[in-house]
């Protein structure tokens, strides 16, 4: 028994435990969970992502006409959620274990779009890419329902200014005709 023990003990002092990283690449399980990036090509700026992060880690700032999300690797937990949410897989959470750097700044991963401005007070309102795929899906679903014109609309006129166009009587009673008895204006 007590050659075993030390046949045992022996194997510890002759190779290596740990992996000689960077050296060779670790191995990482299935569902392994690193960092998240964006797919630039795939992202559509709906902030899915930021409204699931349950660490904040995912920032927006919207600045100039262009809306930035950010994911700060130092404040993510990798849990996730963010992956989950996103409704078109623009967002994957990497194989890569440590990212070496001497700039805080390199731990983010970062996506910049263009946005539609409301067409009567010109404020950003969303995304010019989630507009368009919001525009493709409601003409999908809805195309023999609502008009490409009245999609377009609400799309471009921000919640604000459609709420003081239907809140103006005669608007609204135009609104109302259409929508409910079908007249044609």
């Amino acid at each position: 028994m007590k050659s075993s023990i030390i046949k045992e003990a022996l194997k510890y002092f002759t190779s290596p435990v740990t992996e000689a990283f960077p050296a060779t690449k670790p191995y990482f399980p299935k569902k392994y969970r690193g960092p998240p990036v964006y797919d630039q090509d795939k992202c559509m700026g709906c902030m899915a992502c930021a409204h699931v992060c349950p660490a904040d880690a995912i920032t927006v700032t919207e600045k100039d006409g262009k809306r930035a999300l950010e994911v700060w690797y130092g404040k993510c937990t990798f849990c996730a959620r963010c992956e989950e949410a996103c409704p078109v897989d623009a967002i994957h959470l990497m194989e890569k274990y440590g990212i070496p750097s001497e700039d805080k700044f390199a731990f983010k991963s970062t996506v910049t779009h263009d946005m539609v401005k409301c067409k009567l007070c010109g404020k950003p309102i969303i995304t010019v890419r989630h507009a368009e795929w919001i525009r493709k899906n409601l003409i999908e679903k809805m195309g023999d329902i609502v008009g490409p014109e009245e999609i377009d609309f609400f799309l471009t006129v921000c919640r604000e200014c459609r709420h003081k166009i239907e809140n103006i009587p005669e608007l609204r009673k135009l609104l109302i005709r259409v929508l409910v008895k079908g007249e044609k204006t």
